[in-house]
């Protein structure tokens, strides 16, 4: 007996029980069971009832579809773009993240807003793009939306936009998404103008307002995800070293004249620290390193007390006493990145997740923290992770 002599319903819950990939590998060997995957909402409701059961987001979706086979194609094919990201627009760069809120998934891009007391910082953000799912003739539909930045937003409520912008089916506003890649091309080139002219007046002005200022917005943009370890803490003795490393992770800090700026550090193949702008300037943009320093350290008592106290004075501002000291090199450059050149630096870590780096060449320190978006469900990497499972969301 073969299993394709089962009826319908004894095939689908047997198709139920596989993992994603297997489903998917299985559709492929017979017009049948093609038939059963992509047109059963019987298989899926069985695939997603779980997930559906502890995810109201999901459920959002499924009342715009109000159908299940629909709603796993949406999840198929978009999940993987939830997540952080970091965009390519020179020379300032976008952090993006994507979520799913509100039945549909959105792009939100953040900066920061810079109060006048040091490491007084406020997060903000602005609407970019939605993708929302519809039934359309029992097909699935994804339009993209696009929301236009504002030239003057004083008094307006962040995160919002008017969405003025020509809509796109979502296969042509995002035409591939790789797991760590994808190009976001808009309906229309934005381009505010000033930024061009006087990029970094319009930058601090907007920033001061507590505002993300305008920016200039191509028509294509590669987006590349941010990875990073995310070092837990461990109870265990012996792993004490360990947690004594510097934690990678996004960290922001002010950029003299530039205003605050955002890197990513992490450990490189050549056991470096690396700090990489996410968001950059004129003289050092987005996607370049910023500074690189040896793992190894001296902690400062091993070191002789004038050579702490003179690093100290610099750090008066901070009042954070050092604890370790990492020796390597920052990127200096004139405007527009013109002859870029490494300059000796120093990785000055205090006894919290804050740290410095000092330029010295330059005499002057930049004061690094850490920068936490808001928590968010990650529906889409546990969706992900169930297809490489099996049997999903058992």
């Amino acid at each position: 007996m073969s299993i394709l002599d089962l009826n319908d319903g004894l095939l689908v819950q047997v198709l139920s029980k596989l993992s994603f990939a297997n489903i998917f590998r299985t559709s492929r060997c017979c017009k049948r069971l093609w038939g059963l995957v992509w047109e059963s909402e019987e298989l899926w409701y069985y695939v997603l009832k779980d997930f559906l059961e502890e995810e109201v987001v999901i459920r959002q979706i499924l009342g715009l579809l109000g159908s299940y086979r629909l709603l796993a194609k949406f999840l198929v094919k978009y999940s993987s773009l939830e997540g952080v990201w970091a965009g390519d627009i020179k020379p300032r760069g976008q952090l993006l993240r994507v979520e799913f809120e509100d039945g549909a998934l959105v792009g939100k891009t953040y900066g920061l807003s810079v109060g006048p007391r040091l490491g007084v910082h406020r997060l903000i953000n602005r609407l970019l793009f939605k993708l929302e799912p519809e039934n359309h003739n029992n097909e699935l539909k994804v339009t993209c939306k696009w929301f236009r930045q504002s030239q003057d937003s004083a008094g307006g409520e962040q995160g919002q936009g008017s969405s003025d912008l020509p809509d796109n089916d979502a296969e042509d506003a995002i035409p591939e998404i790789r797991s760590d890649e994808f190009t976001l091309i808009r309906s229309a080139e934005e381009d505010p103008g000033e930024i061009l002219t006087n990029p970094r007046n319009v930058y601090v002005r907007y920033i001061s307002r507590g505002e993300l200022p305008p920016e200039r917005l191509p028509r294509k943009t590669t987006y590349r995800r941010l990875k990073y370890e995310i070092q837990q803490q461990s109870e265990n003795p012996s792993d004490a070293e360990h947690e004594d490393k510097l934690k990678e992770g996004m960290y922001w800090a002010l950029y003299g004249l530039h205003g605050p700026e955002i890197i990513l550090v992490t450990y490189n193949e050549n056991s470096m620290i690396e700090g990489r702008k996410i968001t950059g300037d004129l003289n050092v943009p987005c996607g370049q390193v910023s500074f690189s320093v040896e793992v190894d350290c001296l902690r400062s008592y091993q070191l002789p007390p004038e050579t702490v106290a003179v690093r100290q004075a610099l750090l008066q501002a901070a009042g954070d006493e050092i604890t370790h000291i990492h020796s390597g090199v920052g990127t200096v450059a004139e405007e527009y990145f013109r002859h870029p050149r490494l300059t000796v630096a120093e990785l000055l870590r205090f006894r919290n997740d804050n740290f410095a780096v000092l330029w010295l060449e330059l005499g002057n320190p930049i004061f690094f923290r850490p920068l936490k978006l808001p928590e968010y469900g990650e529906v889409g990497r546990r969706f992900l992770e169930s297809m490489a499972s099996g049997p999903p969301f058992s």
